[in-house]
């Protein structure tokens, strides 16, 4: 499998996007917008930690709890495109 130079932040890219069409999204749902092959679901919970040190992005609990963090749901607090605005 090869995979992408840029492989880091282009997910984080697709999880951004993905976080700007919805209210909340679980890691689970998050995870399923990566395209295959995917990369483990701990990678994702990483990405959205690193990402909320910069976005306006919330976290709560959800209703899932499988022990692996999946019960975590996530959302923007503001769009992306006003995040560009000056």
């Amino acid at each position: 499998m090869e995979q992408h130079r840029n492989a880091q932040i282009i997910r984080q890219w697709r999880l951004l996007l993905a976080l700007d069409h919805r209210q909340w999204f679980s890691l689970w749902e998050l995870w399923d917008c990566i395209p295959k092959p995917r990369p483990h679901k701990r990678t994702i919970m990483r990405d959205m930690a690193a990402l909320m040190t910069v976005f306006p992005i919330q976290r709560r609990r959800g209703d899932r709890n499988d022990g692996h963090g999946m019960q975590f749901e996530y959302r923007l607090r503001r769009p992306l495109a006003s995040l560009l605005k000056k």
